[in-house]
């Protein structure tokens, strides 16, 4: 950190020395002028901006749980789709909405690696802490089966895969961008045709390995039980009173924390949940998603700022602080339908969500590149995203592995040993990228 002398005032800049571009703190000149200048954020003003990082958490999380996905959920009743494209494709962009968003800020605004560090974390995040979480938090034991998870994995991979190609080179031209909803849109064929390829390899399956049948057959028909008493309890998507207060102390902090946007969504965005709004779930779509548009961009605003003022690099922002604070939502789902007893739900949740969260950067991408400015490319500035993206893909062969040696049960012990794998994969991943600064 050097010390520069401007008109007698003292000031902090962050080192412009180095001539590494993944070590450049992020720029804030894309942004207006903030209120505080560098001396005052390095000398506690920063902590203003963490704040209004951690209000707008918390927000995305109303506007996203309460309004878009509400939409989402007339959306799919009235086009009549399945539940399985339904869940591949609506639900997918509802629980990863605030990820999406600030892929998007970043691309268009910042043109930095703000939102792919974001993806990159957030999808280990999904994988390690959620699932870490699921089994720490859900007070009991879960059987898994083998087929979702196969599933989702292999399409993880297979996107990651993908996003490896696309960045090797630092450049990404619009064939790329294209490459990531080809490989979506394979995706929710696969989900349409689910029951029938699920069908196929269980019976594939029992030809190979010949598994006591009784016991699984007891085993999984109590484990659809679960699952079909689940659905039918989520799928009343009951109206919450975010008016009431909530029980405990801790929750009742975050509620007076969260009730100014609490009660500004409440005036400015029709809920669709009720009846008398119900046929407006169009305008509660249009109006919720400009709402994370905008509180996407003050927290790629005021994440920028925090990572300039520490000379802290894009990526580590994105895939630390940014990262588990857009995954709140799934891992809020995830937790809610662990401790009803449906592991295979919220395993599915977290894997099927990073799939959606990796094949997205091809939207703000694809856009950038054939519509704002045609026959252009969007570079990537992390000298080492592309080896931090090759973690991904160690994390959910590890993940499956583990399961599978657990006998495929989700449990405190395993969810502790996720935790664990958690840290250090994100510990491995910044270090890779603080590396060259050094």
């Amino acid at each position: 950190m050097d010390l520069v002398y401007h008109d007698s005032s003292l000031s902090l800049v962050a080192n412009e020395e180095c001539g590494i571009r993944s070590c450049r703190p992020p720029r804030i000149e894309e942004f207006p002028p903030d209120l505080f200048n560098q001396e005052q954020r390095f000398y506690g003003g920063v902590t203003f901006h963490l704040l209004v990082c951690l209000h707008i958490f918390c927000a995305l999380t109303v506007v996203c749980d309460d309004y878009f996905v509400a939409s989402l959920n007339r959306i799919t009743k009235c086009l009549g789709l399945k539940p399985d494209v339904a869940g591949a494709t609506f639900m997918a962009v509802g629980s990863s909405a605030p990820t999406l968003f600030i892929s998007i800020i970043s691309t268009f605004f910042t043109e930095g690696d703000i939102g792919l560090g974001t993806i990159v974390g957030s999808t280990i995040f999904n994988t390690l802490f959620i699932i870490a979480l699921c089994g720490i938090g859900a007070g009991l034991t879960m059987r898994l089966s083998w087929y979702p998870l196969f599933r989702d994995s292999t399409m993880y991979v297979i996107s990651v895969i993908i996003l490896m190609i696309s960045i090797y080179d630092r450049k990404v031209h619009w064939y790329e961008s294209a490459a990531f909803f080809i490989s979506y849109s394979v995706y929710i064929i696969v989900m349409y045709f689910n029951s029938n390829i699920e069908e196929w390899s269980m019976k594939l399956k029992d030809r190979i390995i010949k598994p006591n049948a009784e016991a699984d057959s007891e085993v999984d028909e109590k484990g659809q039980d679960t699952e079909a008493e689940t659905l039918e309890n989520n799928s009343s998507h009951e109206e919450e009173n975010r008016f009431k207060t909530p029980k405990g102390f801790f929750s009742r902090i975050v509620w007076i924390f969260t009730l100014p946007s609490i009660v500004l969504f409440y005036i400015t965005i029709p809920d669709c949940r009720k009846k008398e709004w119900r046929k407006f779930y169009l305008v509660t779509f249009t109006v919720s998603a400009f709402w994370m548009g905008g509180l996407s961009y003050i927290l790629v605003w005021m994440v920028s700022l925090v990572g300039f003022t520490y000379n802290i690099p894009e990526c580590v922002m994105g895939m630390t602080f940014l990262a588990a604070g857009s995954s709140l939502p799934d891992a809020i789902a995830s937790l809610v339908v662990a401790k009803q007893g449906s592991g295979d739900m919220a395993v599915s949740n977290c894997i099927g969500s990073n799939v959606f969260d990796m094949l997205c950067l091809g939207i703000p991408w694809m856009i950038k590149t054939t519509i704002i400015t045609p026959s252009s490319v969007v570079y990537i500035q992390s000298e080492n995203i592309f080896f931090t993206s090759g973690i991904l893909i160690a994390s959910i062969i590890c993940t499956v592995l583990l399961i599978a040696l657990n006998k495929w049960r989700l449990d405190e012990k395993l969810g502790v040993i996720f935790l664990v794998m958690y840290l250090i994969f994100l510990g491995i991943a910044t270090f890779i990228e603080v590396l060259p600064c050094c």
